[in-house]
């Protein structure tokens, strides 16, 4: 599958978990991205967020049915996933007319979603390479220990890491913001969304 989302810290922990329930995983963090590594490989199944600073889903998915490689196609069948901020019910309506196999909010449960990832790859016959399988040793070296069970909501996650990386940097948010990849003020922010005790990061 191909985890496409520009939040790093949600691709993070969605890639840990699909990995440790053994999905065979590649992550993007733009549309342009993916664009380039859907050239390079064929995936039984996207996840992506709705929007993202190059564009939003419904100009992804209506590219990608038009796209056409030397050698294969990228086939109006691979199933997109969405997720999305605000799920209003127009909002479903839309995204489903073009093409979406499932809308999702950001913050539902990790269940749910890998149960609607294994729906879409039981209903447009995936092949093999997507199926889950029994993690190998490596995908769970590659997977975080730390990362939650999958009852937590994917907002949970991203506070998990979030305080992972706080940790991990001794409070420093600086050094925090490097690990994330985001900005200070971003963090920031975020312990303030999390309602993280601020004096406790310096």
């Amino acid at each position: 599958m191909l985890i496409l989302d520009g939040d790093v810290r949600l691709r993070t922990a969605l890639n840990a978990n699909f990995l440790r329930h053994g999905w065979h995983v590649k992550t993007a963090g733009s549309f342009a991205e993916a664009s380039r590594v859907i050239d390079q490989q064929s995936f039984d199944l996207v996840i992506s967020g709705l929007t993202m600073r190059d564009g939003d889903v419904h100009k992804f998915i209506s590219d990608q049915r038009e796209y056409v490689s030397a050698d294969r196609e990228y086939t109006p069948a691979t199933p997109v996933i969405v997720l999305a901020s605000h799920t209003s019910v127009a909002d479903v309506v839309q995204v489903m007319r073009a093409g979406a196999f499932d809308v999702l909010a950001r913050d539902t449960c990790f269940d749910l979603l890998q149960e609607s990832a294994r729906s879409a790859v039981r209903a447009f016959g995936s092949s093999e390479s997507c199926q889950p399988e029994a993690p190998s040793s490596a995908a769970l070296r590659n997977a975080s220990s730390s990362v939650p069970a999958g009852g937590m909501t994917l907002s949970e996650l991203n506070r998990k890491h979030v305080e992972d990386a706080l940790a991990l940097a001794e409070g420093n948010r600086t050094n925090a913001a490097k690990v994330l990849g985001i900005s200070v003020r971003t963090v920031r922010n975020k312990i303030r969304q999390y309602g993280l005790p601020p004096r406790s990061y310096a």
